[in-house]
């Protein structure tokens, strides 16, 4: 199993996302908190994980700003400059996980990289402060 230390050095990101969940507070004025509903709900907390690592992972080239049209006429941007593209979305990003195996960042596409992140950043989370099941 990977280190979290071994994730955030393939994936800064995550320690991006990390900061972003230390922002996270339960006031106690508030009359309950809920960490599932940051995590899963308004925070989208758990969609940025999946972006970054395990199945999910878009890589390090972001694909996920397309622009309309035909799914095989795909629109996407590199710095400035806009790419048109004929090929599927699914083929673009087996091409992005390719060359991120052979520049050593196969392992950030794991299932075992996505548990570790997905455990230690969700620890970060201040614990669910409610009557009942989470929201």
């Amino acid at each position: 199993m990977p280190t979290w230390k071994e994730l955030v050095t393939l994936e800064p990101g995550l320690a991006l996302l990390e900061h972003e969940i230390l922002k996270v507070q339960d006031w106690p004025e508030r009359p309950y908190f809920c960490a599932n509903a940051y995590w899963y709900g308004r925070g989208r907390l758990k969609s940025e994980l999946e972006r970054l690592v395990g199945w999910g992972r878009r890589g390090v080239r972001v694909v996920t700003d397309l622009h309309e049209g035909e799914e095989d006429q795909m629109h996407l941007k590199s710095g400035t400059d806009v790419l048109v593209r004929t090929a599927t979305y699914d083929s673009i990003l087996a091409q992005i996980q390719a060359d991120e195996d052979k520049e050593g960042l196969g392992l950030l596409w794991t299932s075992e990289a996505y548990s570790v992140a997905y455990e230690f950043l969700y620890a970060v989370l201040p614990d669910c402060r409610h009557e009942g099941p989470c929201q």
